[in-house]
C-alpha cells in the first residue's frame, strides 16, 4: 500500500466516525447514576417506520466505546442474545446498533451516560430497538457507492463488511469520505460527501467479524480485487454529484490463523517460555507487512493472517529494546528462511521458535576396542546457528494443524467485531497499516 494510501486510510478512520461510529461526536456529558438496566433476552431493531433493518450489527458492552461482544440481526430484525458468545446472564451492558446507513444506541439516546443498559435474562423477554437513518441519498454535495460483497470461494453473500471511501483525486483536497455497512444479502450503500466533483474515491472493504465460513476473518481489500497483501497500488472509483455509482462489488478471500509458541534458554540452562516478543509476517516480494502479535506469559501467539506464502520474523524484546532476531526454523536471514503457507479458514501450528543454545560440555569417549578406530563426541549445534534451507512448503503440509486459540495478535483485520462504538477499536485495526514499511533481514 502507498504512503499515499495510508493517509487515505486515516481518512477513512474519520469518514467511519462521521457515518458509523456517530456516537464519539457527541461528546460526554458529566457522570451521572446509571439508569436501572432493561430486561432483555431477544432484541428487535427496526428503522423509524418500524421494518426491520437488514443485517443490522449489535455490539455490547460493559464500558462505553469498548465493544465486547457482537451477533448480527437477521432479515427480520431480530437476535437472540443469548446466542451471542460471552454474554453472561445478569450482567448489564451498554447496547449500540449499526447497520447500512443506520447507527445509535438502541433506546435513542445521544450519548453513553444517557443511554439504559440492558441486562441480559433467561426470560423470554424481547426488546424493540428504533435506529435513525444516516446514510441519506446523493445530492448536489454528495455521491452514492453501491456494490455487493461476496466471499470468493462460496461466492456466497457476506454481511457486516465495513465499507469505506476516501477522497483519491490527485490534487485533491483529501477531505472526502463516507461509509457503510454490507447487509445480509452482501448489498451495500453508502453517501460519500467531497468539496469538488467529479471526483474519484479509493473503496476499501474491512471484516471486523469472524463467520462460519471465515473463522479468522476476511483478508482487506480494495476495489478491483486488490488484495492489501500484495501492495498494489488501488484502483479509483470515478463519481459525479448526485448521482450512484454501482458495481463497486468485492470478493473477499478468507484468511488463515499463524500460532505457535516462543521460547528461550534460562540462566540455569532449561527451556523456559519466553514472555516478551513480537511475531512479524511479511511478503517476501514487497516486505509488505501481513500481520504482527506478540505472546502470552506462557510464549504462546495466535492470530489471523491473509492467506499465502510469507516470511515470518521473530523478535526478543527486552526492556522495550528487540535485542535478537530470527526466521522460522532458525534462520538468520529473511533470504534464507523458510516461507510459511497459510491456508483459507485453517490454522498452521508449529510456527515455534528458541532463543540461545543449550551449553553442552563434551564428554570423553570410551577407548575403542577396536585398534585404529576412535570415537567423536557429538556436540549438537546451537539452536538458530545456521541458516535455514529453502524448502517447498505444502499447504497440506506445511506445519502442524492447531485449534483455534485466543488471539494474541493483529491482522489487518481482527476475527472479532470492532465495531462503531469503539472508535479507539478502529484504530487499531487500521494501526497495522502504519506498519506496511519495508522490513529488513
Amino acid at each position: 500500500m502507498t504512503t499515499p494510501t495510508w493517509r487515505a486510510t486515516m481518512r477513512a478512520l474519520s469518514a467511519a466516525a462521521a457515518v458509523l461510529f456517530a456516537v464519539t461526536c457527541v461528546g460526554v456529558s458529566a457522570a451521572s447514576a446509571a439508569p436501572a438496566p432493561t430486561p432483555i433476552h431477544d432484541v428487535l431493531v427496526v428503522d423509524s417506520s418500524g421494518d426491520p433493518i437488514d443485517g443490522a450489527v449489535v455490539e455490547l458492552s460493559t464500558e462505553p466505546f469498548a465493544p465486547e461482544h457482537f451477533g448480527i440481526a437477521g432479515a427480520d430484525g431480530r437476535l437472540d442474545l443469548t446466542t451471542v458468545p460471552g454474554l453472561e446472564l445478569g450482567t448489564a451492558y451498554q447496547m449500540w446498533i449499526w447497520a447500512n446507513g443506520y447507527a445509535g444506541y438502541w433506546d435513542g439516546a445521544s450519548d453513553s451516560d444517557d443511554t439504559t443498559p440492558v441486562q441480559l435474562v433467561a426470560d423470554d423477554v424481547t426488546v424493540t430497538a428504533t435506529i435513525d437513518k444516516t446514510n441519506t441519498p446523493p445530492d448536489a454535495t454528495s455521491a452514492g457507492i453501491a456494490g455487493t460483497v461476496t466471499d470468493a470461494l462460496t461466492g456466497k453473500p457476506v454481511a457486516g463488511i465495513i465499507v469505506s471511501a476516501v477522497d483519491d483525486t490527485p490534487g485533491g483536497s483529501g477531505e472526502g469520505a463516507g461509509g457503510g455497512q454490507s447487509g445480509q444479502t452482501g448489498a451495500y450503500y453508502l453517501n460519500y460527501s467531497g468539496e469538488t466533483f467529479p471526483s474519484t474515491a479509493e473503496v476499501t472493504f474491512t471484516s471486523l467479524l469472524g463467520y462460519p465460513d471465515a473463522p479468522f476473518g476476511y483478508e482487506r481489500q480494495s476495489y478491483n480485487g486488490i488484495n492489501d497483501s500484495t501492495g498494489r497500488v488501488e484502483t479509483p472509483v470515478q463519481l459525479a454529484a448526485a448521482q450512484t455509482t454501482s458495481g463497486i462489488d468485492a470478493a473477499l478471500l478468507p484468511k488463515g490463523q499463524l500460532t505457535g509458541t516462543l521460547t528461550e534458554v534460562g540462566a540455569d540452562g532449561t527451556i523456559v517460555p519466553l514472555t516478551d516478543a513480537e511475531v512479524d509476517v511479511f511478503n517476501p516480494e514487497t516486505g509488505f507487512s501481513i500481520a504482527s502479535g506478540g505472546v502470552a506469559s506462557d510464549g504462546t501467539y495466535a492470530f489471523p493472517a491473509a492467506a499465502g506464502s510469507w516470511i515470518v520474523k521473530f523478535s526478543k524484546i527486552v526492556d522495550g529494546k528487540v535485542t535478537e532476531t530470527q526466521f522460522w526454523k532458525g534462520a538468520a536471514t529473511a533470504e534464507t528462511a523458510t516461507q510459511v503457507v497459510v491456508s483459507p479458514k485453517e490454522s498452521t501450528g508449529g510456527i515455534d521458535a528458541q532463543f540461545g543454545a543449550v551449553s553442552v560440555t563434551p564428554t570423553t569417549p570410551a577407548t575403542p576396542s577396536t585398534p585404529g578406530a576412535s570415537a567423536t563426541p557429538a556436540v549438537p549445534a546451537p539452536a538458530g546457528s545456521t541458516n535455514a534451507t529453502p524448502v517447498a512448503v505444502a499447504p497440506a503440509r506445511s506445519a502442524t494443524a492447531a485449534p483455534i486459540l485466543p488471539v494474541t495478535g493483529s491482522g489487518d483485520v481482527t476475527p472479532l467485531l470492532l465495531g462503531a462504538g469503539g472508535l479507539a477499536a478502529l484504530g487499531a485495526i487500521l494501526a497495522l497499516v502504519a506498519r506496511r514499511s519495508r522490513h529488513t533481514s
